[in-house]
């Protein structure tokens, strides 16, 4: 049991209220005192700080009544100059940019119109991707190169199974698959190739792909290096390239081009109709591709490729060429073959003269 002390407790055992009443009154007046003492301190640093304020603002006030209070009007006169000079470009150059689009709008208005009709939904296999065109305006030109790109880029898987190629994780292996197929407008040749190379490392494919791009890749016939070439673009992931065959066969191959760590993916498409570089009343042919080149964990690389060549296209008066005219552009010589066995006989040739021509290349590539 709790014992009051002496001081708060009467004699006869109570607790003694006069006393508490004055413990209280002490504590009051000793909190009072506390409060008042912080209550001064807060007061003389709130003064302090009103002073620093009051010096702070009246050097600000001296700095600002020291100096001149308007500025001289040849100051006034440059500024404004300066301005208007600057507004003048700023115009300009909008304009100028305002036109460039102007120009966009007006081919992409035409290319539009030239590809109808409209797709009602999106269709990935729109011939427009197959048949292009290149305009000569700059921003219109990137743009059609990005689209046919990315367009044949974007459709790279769905144009394997298309083909009735092998799953890519499969073991099954198309080594030289060639068909061709003959029409009243000529043949179309279909290439397709899947298979694991050993014979050379990731990391050399693309220089022997750059190496042999226009003779091997691209199939131009008889290309030499030592042809100067009409036109060379590269933007970003595009290239271009025109050049004139011996045989005067226009060839205008755009290709797009991605590369990463592990994988090299490039698709080439021959440009129909090129603002910047007329084939005139030279022969060409249609050429579509696409080379998918994947890094080996163990070493080596594994290829799948579909390549799409027809036979020269008709001249503008709709002149057919020759299957012996084709052929002798690809240094093939069907004259002393008889006529019912030339379109059976010309896709062997055709492949002999094709392998051959590679292996050669690529032996000379692998001594340097």
């Amino acid at each position: 049991m709790q014992v009051a002390t002496p001081m708060m407790e009467a004699d006869d055992g109570e607790i003694d209220v006069e006393m508490l009443e004055r413990v209280d009154r002490k504590l009051k007046r000793d909190e009072n005192t506390r409060y008042l003492v912080r209550y001064r301190k807060a007061k003389k640093d709130e003064m302090r700080r009103l002073r620093q304020t009051v010096a702070t603002l009246e050097a600000l006030r001296m700095q600002l009544t020291s100096g001149p209070r308007a500025l001289a009007w040849q100051d006034v006169a440059k500024a404004l100059h300066d301005h208007r000079h600057v507004a003048e470009s700023h115009n300009k150059a909008l304009r100028a940019r305002l036109e460039q689009h102007k120009g966009l709008v007006q081919t992409m208005q035409a290319w539009v119109g030239a590809h109808l009709p409209i797709q009602v939904g999106l269709d990935a296999r729109c011939w427009t991707w197959r048949n292009v065109s290149l305009f000569g305006n700059a921003a219109s030109r990137t743009l059609g190169k990005k689209w046919i790109t990315m367009q044949m880029f974007h459709n790279t898987e769905r144009v394997f199974e298309q083909y009735n190629f092998p799953a890519f994780e499969s073991t099954d292996e198309l080594w030289y698959d060639l068909k061709v197929e003959f029409g009243d407008q000529g043949y179309t040749s279909v290439r397709r190739r899947q298979y694991t190379d050993s014979s050379m490392e990731f990391d050399q494919v693309v220089p022997w792909i750059h190496r042999s791009f226009l003779r091997v890749q691209a199939y131009i016939p008889q290309y030499d290096v030592s042809q100067p070439l009409e036109l060379e673009e590269i933007e970003g992931h595009t290239k271009q390239y025109v050049v004139i065959t011996p045989a005067n066969e226009y060839c205008n191959v755009l290709v797009g081009e991605y590369l990463t760590e592990n994988r090299f993916l490039y698709c080439i498409q021959q440009i129909q109709a090129d603002e910047r570089c007329d084939a005139g009343d030279r022969r060409q042919r249609n050429r579509t591709m696409w080379y998918d080149i994947h890094r080996r964990p163990g070493g080596g690389t594994k290829r799948r490729m579909l390549m799409m060549v027809s036979q020269l296209l008709p001249s503008n008066d709709g002149e057919i060429v020759s299957l012996d005219d084709d052929a002798r552009s690809w240094g093939i010589n069907l004259e002393d073959c008889p006529d019912h066995l030339k379109e059976s006989r010309f896709p062997l040739l055709w492949r002999y003269s094709n392998v051959k021509e590679r292996l050669r290349l690529l032996e000379n590539f692998l001594k340097k």
